[in-house]
């Protein structure tokens, strides 16, 4: 992910990194990775499931405050 350039590829690549953190229950590595992705191209085809995987990341995390704002 490191050697992306594009922030359509960095955005396309830490979605489904962030994903595989947030099925392990790995919150803390899976909010880096969607933060990553939005941070990249908010606007990415992917970005209104990148927000909602993001607030689910966030709950699990018990952040409760950041996931209502997501």
């Amino acid at each position: 992910v490191k050697d992306l350039k594009k922030p359509e590829q960095l955005a396309e690549a830490n979605y489904p990194l962030g994903n595989s953190y947030l099925e392990q229950q790995q919150y803390a590595p899976a909010i880096k990775a969607y933060d990553a992705s939005l941070a990249a191209q908010p606007k990415s085809r992917v970005g209104e499931e990148v927000l909602l995987n993001l607030a689910r990341a966030q709950r699990g995390n018990n952040d409760l405050a950041a996931a209502k704002a997501s």
